[in-house]
């Protein structure tokens, strides 16, 4: 491998400013720790580099201060580039697992190992298994990105295919399906939406419940996926969250707009390499409210949450982990009388909501030899969502007219045994049970048609099976299947898998993928009750099967040179066995999560239809020589077919939507320790469909009435909005810390922006609410270490 070094010029970064990048490797497949594997600081003279131990572990100590990043290279694995690595002087960059893929050696010829051009992590996901629909996204564009506000579903609203519609909701469509047909899943099991404030079928969130300072580099998944991932049609977020620094303690504290947050780390034992991480974050608009400041709505977040990850490292019992996110908040909307000058009140009623949720969980990874481990995660959940909506009378008098309570207990057993034989063929093979215990009530006094009073257990288990082929050099192959039941009413679900990557020509990769997918309800759905001939509550929903999907991917990736990437794909999705109503109506359970009523209906049946189409174009410049950029295009069709046998647009349907990501950093002061950022994101896409309002029914009952014959007829204006991020780094030179400021104008031009049309009960009239409009966010944050006593604490074992 060529490698072209630029000598420092002594002023870049000065000697006394350094700091330490630490981490393992292992193999990509295996998870098997490779010894002898070379570390070295590109681009930098007098060079830099280390080796991993027995254990794979490494640490590269005296690295100057500011972006750089590191080649990774063995004689028997491909090398690696790992970007975007950020050293400041308050924390020790910690860069978690990284993954090698071994060579092909072909045994009849002479053995020549030859390494290309090496490509980076940026192209290889987490999960080394899936080799189509896959991103991996790191933490630090999470901060850098303009418009991110530190959520890392904002962030991946700036990939192809995705789409956030909606400025006050974290919520994201994912090739024209609804946010609810997303997986969550943290440490390798499935969660709740881990979002503050996620109502299902109505809010999908506003603000982000893990916090991502202790996130580690994670996988977005948008199509045909492997067996291994079941109970979803739409898309999965694979999060894990990183161990905390065995070195050294280390501390944070932020303030911005996911709230005021405080955090520390360090090693339990830094001889077994052993640590703890936990992050506590309180909102800042309670706070801020508190002291007297005025939004000009009632809708005030009141929000915490904390999120802790224990290493206890490996022993000869294996490697094991606990982890967990807690959360609570409310929102309490109106002013307890009718008011048209608050957006959030235009229906004339007071609205209480509360959300609750905890998980915790223990990973335990077993190695039984160099080519074969063992991945076991057990956990459990409490989800708890109240919502309650009052309506005033003409005296002024609050009348309770919807009132809605879930609580969901999840016990999940999450577990996977993992066989490499040699370099040709990896075998996986897995199970995920989950058992829910789900207490759930509703009540519309408005309609009476409907309610939900129920106790009750149910069991969804899934097994999978699936196998990598490496053919040749070049050819790589994954096969699988994945089956689920679903005890409640014998639901069951077989779907193969299949995927391939070739690479008929270095830094050219074809992907092809397809996958049958199949998912649950919304489980409250299954126990909504209705009145039988004899006026007699009777369960209306629970015979409803899984929902399912074909999956059909095609793409294209060309690696024009190591930090620049094209990258086409084309897909086709088709939904069978999707819930409508037994008598001809326009509703179809595939809208769920845009319409709050929509979770309320019953006397279903799998009869309903949808389809989604779409290519998506993006051209990524990863960040090097100090500057990034990132333009991504879609176009979807999005549409379904309800019992009236209509084909309408979905309410995701947005039919282009176009982001463009650029940023810049400069170095300042004497010795250029320190640096200020300028990031700009723009974001365009079609307006959203929606349903129209019927205002003569309105006015004559009292609340918003539409008109479902013509379900999402009418499309509201484009959409379109320019962040502008200006930044500051400032590293302290005697001391252990950095500084970091952040000022985040979103939507900088304050262009006016359509939320919602919706009925006013004050003005008896048909109103336009606004999106966000501009919005400041301004964010800082401290990061500080304290030395050990001893600067031997840490050293890297012999190698054999």
């Amino acid at each position: 491998t060529q490698i072209t070094y630029a000598q420092s010029t002594g002023t870049d970064e000065s000697p006394e400013m350094t700091q330490i990048i630490y981490g393992r490797v292992v193999d990509d497949l295996s998870s098997a720790p490779i010894e002898g594997v070379e570390i070295e600081l590109m681009n930098y003279l007098p060079r830099k580099s280390t080796k991993t131990d027995v254990d794979g572990y490494f640490k590269l100590e005296g690295v100057p201060l500011g972006k750089h990043r590191i080649l990774v290279t063995h004689d028997f694995f491909n090398h690696i580039i790992v970007p975007e690595i950020h050293v400041s002087s308050g924390k020790q960059v910690q860069l978690g697992d990284i993954k090698l893929e071994e060579l092909f050696a072909d045994l009849t010829e002479e053995v020549v190992v030859k390494a290309k051009v090496p490509k980076t992590t940026k192209d290889k996901p987490n999960n080394t298994m899936v080799l189509v629909g896959i991103r991996s996204f790191t933490i630090e564009e999470v901060r850098r990105y303009s418009g991110a506000r530190n959520d890392p579903s904002r962030l991946i609203a700036n990939f192809a295919g995705v789409h956030i519609g909606n400025d006050f909701e974290n919520a994201i469509v994912i090739r024209g399906n609804s946010p609810l047909n997303v997986l969550w899943q943290l440490e390798g099991m499935p969660i709740p939406n881990p979002n503050h404030f996620s109502l299902a079928g109505y809010v999908n969130g506003l603000l982000p419940m893990i916090n991502t300072n202790l996130m580690r580099n994670s996988d977005f998944l948008n199509g045909a996926f492997p067996s291994q991932y079941g109970n979803v049609t739409g898309g999965i977020f694979d999060i894990g969250l990183r161990s905390g620094n065995y070195n050294r303690y280390e501390g944070m504290f932020q303030l911005g707009y996911t709230g005021a947050e405080i955090g520390f780390e360090g090693p339990l034992s830094r001889r077994s390499k052993t640590s703890f991480i936990f992050a506590y974050r309180y909102s800042i608009y309670d706070i801020l409210n508190l002291v007297g400041v005025d939004y000009g709505t009632t809708l005030i977040p009141n929000n915490q949450d904390l999120s802790f990850k224990f290493d206890f490292g490996t022993s000869n019992f294996g490697k094991v982990s606990l982890f967990g996110i807690a959360g609570t908040g409310d929102i309490e909307i109106g002013t307890g009388q009718l008011d048209s000058t608050d957006f959030v009140n235009l229906i004339a009623r007071n609205v209480s909501f509360r959300k609750q949720l905890a998980v915790v969980g223990i990973n335990h990874q077993k190695e039984f030899s160099s080519s074969t481990y063992l991945r076991t995660t057990i956990g459990a959940s409490v989800d708890r969502e109240i919502y309650e909506e009052d309506t005033l009378t003409a005296s002024n008098q609050r009348d309770i007219v919807l009132d809605n309570s879930n609580q969901t207990v999840q016990a999940t057993l999450s577990s996977y045994l993992n066989h490499k034989f040699g370099y040709v063929h990896s075998l996986r093979i897995g199970l995920i049970s989950s058992y829910y215990r789900l207490n759930s009530m509703f009540r519309d006094d408005l309609f009476e048609t409907a309610k939900r009073d129920f106790v009750g257990n149910t069991l969804l288990s899934q097994f999978y099976i699936q196998h990598l082929s490496r053919i040749g050099r070049n050819l790589k192959m994954n096969v699988g299947v994945n089956t689920q039941h679903l005890l409640l009413n014998n639901s069951y679900g077989v779907g193969p898998r299949f995927s391939l990557s070739w690479e008929p020509f270095y830094s050219h990769r074809i992907g092809l993928g397809y996958g049958w997918h199949h998912q649950i309800q919304p489980l409250r759905v299954y126990f909504n009750q209705t009145l039988d001939d004899n006026n007699n509550w009777i369960d209306a929903n629970k015979h409803l099967k899984f929902t399912e999907a074909h999956h059909a991917v095609l793409s294209y990736d060309w690696a024009i040179v190591d930090n620049l990437r094209f990258k086409f794909e084309g897909y086709f999705q088709w939904y069978n066995k999707v819930p409508v109503t037994t008598y001809a109506s326009s509703f179809s359970a595939i809208n769920m999560g845009q319409e709050y009523e929509l979770l309320n209906l019953v006397d279903l049946e799998n009869e309903g239809f949808a389809r989604n189409f779409g290519i998506e174009l993006t051209l990524e410049k990863f960040f090097s020589n100090t500057y990034y950029g990132l333009l991504s295009a879609s176009f979807v069709d999005s549409k379904y077919q309800g019992s009236d046998q209509v084909w309408r647009y979905t309410p995701y349907n947005n039919s282009v939507v176009i982001n463009g990501l650029v940023g810049k950093v400069f170095k300042i002061g004497k010795r250029r320790y320190n640096s200020i950022s300028i990031d700009m994101n723009f974001v365009y896409a079609t307006g959203n469909y929606y349903t129209p309002i019927d205002l003569e029914a309105s006015n004559q009952f009292g609340y918003e009435v539409r008109e479902w014959s013509g379900a999402y007829a009418l499309q509201g204006r484009d959409y379109w909005r320019l962040d502008l991020k200006i930044g500051a780094y400032f590293n302290n030179r005697k001391k252990n810390l950095s500084h970091r400021v952040f000022l985040d104008l979103i939507n900088v031009t304050n262009h006016e922006n359509i939320l919602v049309q919706q009925y006013n009960a004050a003005t008896q009239s048909i109103e336009e609410a606004q999106q966000l409009g501009f919005f400041p966010d301004l964010t800082y944050r401290l990061t500080f270490g304290i030395k050990p006593k001893s600067t031997a604490v840490w050293k890297n074992k012999k190698s054999k």
